[in-house]
């Protein structure tokens, strides 16, 4: 799948999520750089595949997805994101190769979100149907169990 490449660094989020929706738009598959100060970015896009290279800021991913046709786009995270990442997310994937701040994935109605590092307080609050797995390790042991 062809890529198109996304420097966010002197974007405002108006424009990143511009680019995002035209690249997704024309079929291609969607790489972002440099995001760790955007807000907001990929909310309400509905379909396609973005992978955003280093941290995101606060409410990526939000209100992702379709409700009515239960579809929505794969995000991946190579790195960190910021808090409400997901939020009132409707369909889709969201993964994070990193951790992520408070309230993840509040008021989701759908979807999965996945985050292989930790989460800060809030975790799925207001859950409406998405899933948000608790984390294992690479042995299937439970992350969060103080047992070794």
């Amino acid at each position: 799948m062809e890529e198109a490449v996304i420097d966010a660094r002197q974007l405002s989020l108006r424009e990143v999520n511009a680019r995002i929706r035209e690249a997704i738009a024309r079929g291609l598959k969607v790489k972002v750089r440099n995001a760790k100060e955007v807000y907001g970015l990929a909310a309400g896009i509905d379909r396609g595949v973005v992978e955003v290279e280093g941290d995101v800021g606060e409410r990526a991913a939000m209100l992702i997805g379709r409700r009515e046709r239960g579809v929505g786009p794969r995000i991946v995270i190579n790195g960190n994101a910021g808090a409400y990442l997901a939020d009132n997310a409707w369909a889709g994937e969201v993964i994070v190769h990193g951790s992520a701040g408070d309230y993840l994935g509040v008021y989701a109605y759908g979807g999965a979100i996945v985050v292989h590092g930790d989460a800060g307080h809030g975790v799925g609050q207001l859950l409406r149907g998405a899933t948000v797995p608790r984390g294992l390790d690479d042995w299937g042991r439970d992350l969060h169990s103080r047992q070794p």
